[in-house]
């Protein structure tokens, strides 16, 4: 196996964890929505991925909706295109449209000259997020090189970032108005390099990571989510990313009452105890 491809399964690695602050946030401030229907959720094109290197694209497909749950899946999980040489491949898509997603992938450039990918994942939200809405995301890359040598994954987006998350409101005439979530990741403003010491076993893959947090605060609801991940590579090197995006509409001032209310009774309670 080719020494990089070697590297590159070693560094394999996934995002797992939520962020902490999203978790007991969700858990405390449950916002009331009407009952999902997830008939026709596809039919404005906002279910599906791509892939394409140097703009053309290789592979593309539908993502599928879970009727009990709104779970999403797809059976390219494990797509790949590989010419003998380079490559680019899917690793992970999953997520729900409640909302949240899930992504890894990764490419191999060995050409001898820099090569360009683009990953684009977009999902439905049902029912359509009103706003404020709160947005998380974070993701991973391992950038592996080629020995003795130099590598470079950078931003080749016109947003300026290796991730960018949009989510867009379909008017009545059939236009789409996009708004930027505010939680890209990876500036066009940063090097991420790594440098070949001639051994693949010694470490020479390096890992960067980063979080995000946002909000749209106007328009909407909005009706689909998009998720791109693209970047520029040097001839020789491997990259391998995993992320998530996930969104939470922000509670009515009333749902902050309740919880102040609530927290307030329980400290009562508690003095009684103690007095008792």
């Amino acid at each position: 196996m080719n020494p990089i491809k070697q590297s590159l399964a070693a560094a394999a690695f996934g995002v797992t964890a939520l962020l902490a602050s999203a978790s007991a946030f969700a858990a405390v401030a449950t916002v009331d929505k009407p009952l999902k229907d997830f008939s026709g959720a596809c039919e404005s094109g906002g279910c599906g991925w791509s892939v394409a290197i140097n703009g053309v694209e290789l592979g593309s497909g539908q993502i599928g909706i879970d009727p009990s749950n709104g779970d999403i899946s797809t059976a390219a999980r494990s797509w790949r295109w590989d010419d003998g040489g380079s490559m680019v491949y899917l690793t992970g898509l999953s997520g729900n449209v409640d909302p949240f997603l899930v992504f890894g992938g990764g490419a191999l450039n060995n050409s001898a000259a820099d090569m360009t990918f683009a990953f684009t994942f977009s999902m439905p939200l049902i029912p359509a997020l009103p706003v404020p809405i709160n947005t998380f995301s974070e993701m991973g890359i391992t950038l592996t090189p080629p020995p003795n040598a130099f590598a470079q994954v950078y931003a080749t987006s016109s947003g300026g970032h290796i991730m960018e998350a949009q989510d867009i409101d379909i008017l009545p005439s059939g236009a789409r108005v996009r708004v930027n979530k505010g939680v890209d990741l990876f500036d066009e403003s940063m090097l991420y390099t790594a440098t070949g010491d001639g051994n693949p076993m010694t470490g020479d893959t390096q890992f960067f990571f980063q979080s995000a947090s946002g909000s749209i605060l106007s328009g909407g609801p909005y009706d689909i989510m998009v998720v791109t991940v693209q970047f520029g590579l040097t001839p020789g090197a491997g990259v391998g990313f995993s992320g998530k995006v996930e969104q939470i509409p922000v509670p009515e001032p009333s749902t902050y009452a309740m919880l102040g209310i609530g927290l307030a009774t329980l400290a009562v309670v508690a003095r009684r105890r103690r007095r008792t």
